[in-house]
């Protein structure tokens, strides 16, 4: 889940200090740097939300559903969280691959340097918080009081055999037990890549992004990286070897949101119909756009922005926490009040994410400050 300090990225604000701010310098632009620190919390609570959209939660191998349900809740439910949230992992992975190849020369010194500085990013967070969701699950499952809320029908971490720890703690063939950490694992395989990506941009950039684009829009693709994250990683990829300034999107900006706006109400409204995906996959391309304009539209020194940079260093934290925290919320909830109204339904809905994200933002900065090495190593620097 910076972009810089999104998932998957150096630290904005110090790639920022370090460069000039001319549109023309060959360094990252001050005003690209400022667009996208502050897109890294609203970002995350759009991840948070997608996450949140269940109203079915499992207790000991048996469901519980809000029985609160009507077509004006569905429609909220499908627009905040199929809908505007959808947006972020998309940006993400296109920031992510801006910030990596933008200054990269192809050669095997950069690369590596690159590498070293995404795996401690990446791959280091990656693994301690998939270590640390299995011994929470090991504990909470062995333990009678809680066991009921931990048991969703899955093999307990005391059965595992030997591919069931390995997908647990790195997501082989399917999400890790901390299962946000997918676009993670995802993101550092495209790292990997990184030398065939760049080859692709610069050799045949348009056909490459034509092919994944038909790839994306008919559902063709490995399953792991998702076809999504790796189109839109290259379209970023594309955007950072070109160095092409991200704040051009501004001519068209006002339009572009406009039509997003459109596009993800006809989404939202209509899921049953066969046309629902391309209009989805519309949305996201306008939304992703139309946030890079959106950013540029928060006042210089303004309250928002002064509220957005100060939330930003919590971000990376919020998204590996969040899991399985949001669903034991939901569960804790569902188990002793599960919504018997529409209106009941969309509370809980709006309330557990958004109480979620504001008590693990709150608790960040005291273990910023008390915990400086323990959170290193859990935010990857961060």
């Amino acid at each position: 889940m910076s972009t810089a300090h999104s998932p998957g990225t150096a630290p904005i604000a110090a790639v920022a200090a370090a460069v000039p701010t001319s549109r023309t310098a060959a360094a990252l632009d001050a005003e690209v740097s400022r667009r996208l620190s502050l897109l890294r919390f609203p970002l995350i609570v759009g991840v948070v939300f997608i996450h949140a959209y269940e109203t079915t939660v499992w207790l000991s191998g048996y469901a519980v559903a809000a029985a609160g349900q009507a077509a004006w809740s569905q429609f909220v439910r499908d627009l905040v969280s199929q809908g505007v949230a959808r947006v972020s992992v998309p940006l993400f992975f296109l920031i992510a691959a801006y910030l990596l190849f933008f200054g990269f020369d192809g050669s095997a010194s950069g690369y590596l340097a690159r590498l070293r500085s995404r795996a401690r990013t990446l791959l280091v967070p990656f693994l301690f918080w998939n270590l640390a969701v299995v011994a929470v699950f090991a504990l909470a499952q062995a333990l009678p009081w809680t066991a009921p809320l931990f048991n969703s029908g899955k093999p307990t971490v005391a059965s595992y055999d030997a591919k069931q720890w390995l997908d647990a703690l790195l997501g082989l063939t399917q999400p890790p037990i901390a299962y946000q950490f997918w676009f993670i694992r995802d993101l550092f395989l495209l790292v990997l890549a990184a030398p065939l990506v760049y080859l692709a941009v610069t050799r045949a950039p348009a056909a490459g992004a034509l092919a994944l684009a038909a790839c994306w829009l008919a559902g063709i693709g490995l399953g792991i990286p998702s076809i999504e994250g790796v189109f839109f990683f290259y379209l970023g990829a594309w955007l950072g070897v070109r160095r092409i300034d991200l704040c051009r999107i501004d001519r068209f900006g006002a339009v572009l949101v406009a039509v997003f706006v459109v596009l993800v109400l006809a989404d939202a409204s209509s899921k049953p119909w066969v046309i629902n995906d391309y209009l989805h996959k519309a949305a996201i391309v306008t939304g992703v756009a139309g946030a890079l304009y959106a950013a540029g539209r928060v006042h210089h020194g303004g309250r928002l922005e002064r509220l957005l940079i100060t939330l930003s260093p919590a971000s990376f934290f919020v998204f590996a926490m969040h899991e399985p925290a949001l669903t034991f919320a939901r569960k804790v909830t569902y188990r002793l009040i599960a919504p018997e109204t529409a209106g009941a339904t969309i509370a809980v809905y709006f309330a557990i994410p958004l109480t979620l994200i504001l008590l693990l933002t709150a608790l960040y900065f005291p273990l910023k400050r008390q915990l400086p090495r323990l959170m290193a190593l859990a935010t990857g620097g961060r």
